[in-house]
């Protein structure tokens, strides 16, 4: 299921089945809990040219090199063989991406003060 894209790339949810390659790479206990489970799957749209896939290969390749880390969106697995179409496998933000997050958080803020005002103007009629 496509849940979102942008210029560069395409980004899938999916199902990790087993236990996410970076458990091999970095075992902590921290990365143990990626087994079975949901989720971001990160690729180039079919358009993309040799320049964007060397540059995505590189953003793989800087995310292998930060390795796992509990304040980020850390990778989890990738494709990188150049027979076959680079992949990315991340962690599945159930909340959305930050952006969106923040600024439903911030409506939200901003409804619950609108809803205090309204009900201490109504509390004093």
């Amino acid at each position: 299921m496509k849940i979102g894209s942008g210029a560069f790339c395409v980004v899938f949810k999916g199902k990790l089945e087993g236990r996410a390659p970076i458990c091999k790479i970095q075992p902590s206990v921290a990365t143990q809990c990626f087994e079975n489970c949901e989720v971001a799957v990160k690729k180039l749209p079919e358009y993309a040219d040799e320049s964007a896939k060397n540059d995505f290969v590189q953003e793989i390749d800087f995310m292998k090199r930060i390795g796992y880390h509990s304040h980020l969106v850390s990778i989890l697995g990738c494709i990188t063989d150049p027979q076959l179409d680079p992949c990315l496998i991340i962690e599945y933000c159930c909340n959305g991406d930050l952006l969106k997050y923040v600024r439903n958080r911030r409506l939200a803020t901003e409804d619950e003060e609108f809803m205090r005002a309204y009900y201490v103007k109504f509390c004093f009629k």
